[in-house]
This record gives C-alpha cells, structure tokens and sequence, in this order.
C-alpha cells in the first residue's frame, strides 16, 4: 500500500496532516496518474472544512473520484468526492455546481423528513454544500464536496435473507420517489433529466464504439430500432406525476447497505427526473433473476403499481442498458466485457423487446 503525506493546511494555528492512501491499486491502471492529480486537490476541498487531522484513501473512480476520509482524533469517517468523471461522456451533468448542490440539498431534505438513512452532506466553514477545486489549465475547476459515512456492509446475494432484502430494495426505492414526488424543490434546484433526449444521446455516444470496434452497424441498427421504440413508450406515457418525478436511477445492489434488516441508499450522483419505471427497471436489472420478483413485489406493495405497467419493464431495462454502454464504451479498459454484452444483448434481447416479449423475470 502507497502512502504519502503532504501539509494540508492549518487549523487552530497547527499545520494538518494528510495521510493519502490507496486502498486497491489492481483496480486503478491509471492510477499514478491520479496520485499526483488528485492528491493536490484533497487539500484544497479539506481546508474548507473544520476537521482535525486526517487521513485519507482512494476508494473509487466511476461517476466521480471517491476517497474515504476518517478523522484521525475523533474517528469519524467520511467520504470525500470529487466531482469530475473519469469518462467524458456526460461528465458536464456531474461537474455543475448547480446540479451537484441540488442533489446534496435532497439528501439533506431526506435526513430531516424522513427515516431514509442515506448520506449527509457536510457544509463547510462558511455554509456552502460544494467546494470549487482549481486544477491545472486542461482541466480547468471541478467542485468537491463531503459526505458523512454511512454504516452497513455490502449486499450479499448469498445470505440466507436476501429475498427480504432485495424486497426492502424495491420499498426504499418506493419511498425515495415518494419524497421526491412531495417535496417542495427549493428555487434552482436542478438534476439530470432521463428523457427522450437523454436517450438519444446516448444512442449518439454509443454509435463512437463502431470505428473502435466495440460493436459493428449491424448491432448499431438494431439498436437504435430498440432506443425508437423506447422513445415512443417513454412519450406514450407522458411525464404526469403517477408516473414521473425525482427518484434516485442508480439503486443497484452495490447502492445498497444493509444494515440489520434494512436498506441504506446509497450514491445519489445520478439522481434526477425520470419515469418511475426506468427507477425500479435500473434497480431491478442489477440483481439476479431470482431476486428481481421480490424487488418488484416490494416496490409494488409501496406503490400499487397497476399490472398493466410490468411488461414495460424491460423496455426501460434497456434505457438503463444503453445509458450503461455510453458512459463506459470510450474507455477502452473497459471494451474486454463491454464488446460482447453488446452482441449479448443485441442478439438476446433487443429482438424480444421490439417483439412486445417480456425478459426481466426470467433472463439474466
């Protein structure tokens, strides 16, 4: 394990002392890179908040670079992001300020109405949610901001409840929009919306895997044929509030902490306006087939989803595929996989949504 120790800043009239970790080089190629990087940011966003000495360790880099952060003198723990996507696409969504301090502001409306654990976002010193971090001249200024901890472990498919947590799965992601359907939004608040547009960006994002061969014209026609005909769901079902509205739309498993016999949410850097269905689809997607039914079942006993609503589905399954596909098809770290769940699900399943054919409670 690398460690480096760089001054920080000065609290109280003493220097403090970073001690910046990285917890798992194997899943970092680029990770020499990022140490010098965004070791120099950490100070910038730390000092803007009243904390003693601390150290610091690389978690994660996907939707946002993540660093754990524990407070060396009274042990607390919390997690530290920097707002600035290792991927290009979409990465103007999750640098906005305005957008980042929206979703900050819902979790902090979570904590005080309701009984949803989720993260708690910590203010600095002088009030603010964010903090802007100057970096070099080709990247020009990205925000950060920090998090408390959430306790909870991660879920397990194999314990012996987990068909009663992956149905807590499907409630907690109930109340999320419940929230989010009631809320009173204060002025400016502001999230990435999941509409027709937003897919068909990302049809045009995933279209730049042809010439790097990730997927060949043929795959390209069929799905774009697929994206029409979820389009055409998505206007059919119009944006009323039954059926559209703020939710979280990244609730998979590894979002989801299970502490006792509850779910913790997790990770709400895609939140923003969506159907309801493209919400529970997301969710659903990222669990094994034996798991979605109880997801579904739980979602439905929070919501009185009507039964004519199911078999869409799998067409917002594949909305959530698609937006998958785009933001990882311009990395090339990650075409070893990404190649042939494109023909996958081209050849599986593609065919049998535009064949009006349900798969989401019975293929992988």
């Amino acid at each position: 394990m690398d460690a480096l120790t760089k001054n920080s800043g000065v609290l109280n009239g003493e220097p403090r002392k970073l001690d910046y970790r990285v917890s798992d080089p194997k899943n970092s190629p680029q990770l020499d890179v990022w140490q010098q990087k965004w070791l120099g940011a950490l100070p910038q966003v730390l000092n803007s908040y009243n904390l003693s000495a601390y150290s610091a360790e690389f978690l994660r880099a996907n939707e946002n670079i993540v660093f754990g952060v524990t407070e060396k003198e009274s042990g607390n723990r919390y997690a530290l992001r920097l707002h600035d996507s290792k991927n290009g696409a979409f990465s103007q969504l999750r640098r906005d300020a305005a957008s980042i301090t929206s979703e900050l502001l819902w979790l902090e409306a979570l904590a005080k109405e309701t009984d949803v654990i989720a993260p708690q976002p910590v203010r600095t010193i002088d009030g603010e949610l964010t903090v802007e971090i100057l970096l070099d001249s080709s990247d020009g200024c990205i925000n950060g901001s920090l998090l408390r901890w959430v306790d909870g472990s991660n879920f397990d498919k194999a314990v012996p409840n987990a068909a009663w947590l992956v149905r807590e799965i499907g409630r907690t992601l109930a109340r999320l929009e419940e929230h989010g359907r009631s809320w009173n939004k204060p002025e400016g608040f502001t999230r990435p919306t999941y509409d027709r547009r937003y897919l068909e960006e990302s049809l045009r994002v995933i279209s730049d895997g042809i010439p790097l061969n990730v997927l060949n014209e043929a795959d390209y026609d069929i799905i774009s044929r697929t994206a029409q005909h979820v389009a055409s769901v998505m206007d059919e079902l119009g944006a009323g509030s039954e059926v559209w509205g703020l939710g979280h739309f990244d609730l998979g498993s590894s979002n989801c902490l299970v502490f006792g016999e509850a779910i913790r949410p997790i990770d709400f850097s895609l939140c923003g306006f969506g159907h309801y269905l493209f919400d529970l689809a997301t969710a659903m997607g990222d669990l094994p087939v034996a798991h979605r039914g109880p997801c579904l079942a739980g979602y439905r006993e929070a919501t009185g989803m009507p039964n004519g609503y199911v078999p869409l589905l799998d067409v917002f399954l594949m909305m959530s595929i698609f937006n998958c596909w785009a933001f990882h098809i311009r990395d090339e770290n990650q075409h070893h996989w990404l190649k042939p769940h494109i023909a996958k699900v081209v050849r599986n399943k593609c065919p049998l949504v535009l064949n009006g054919e349900s798969f989401i409670l019975r293929i992988p």
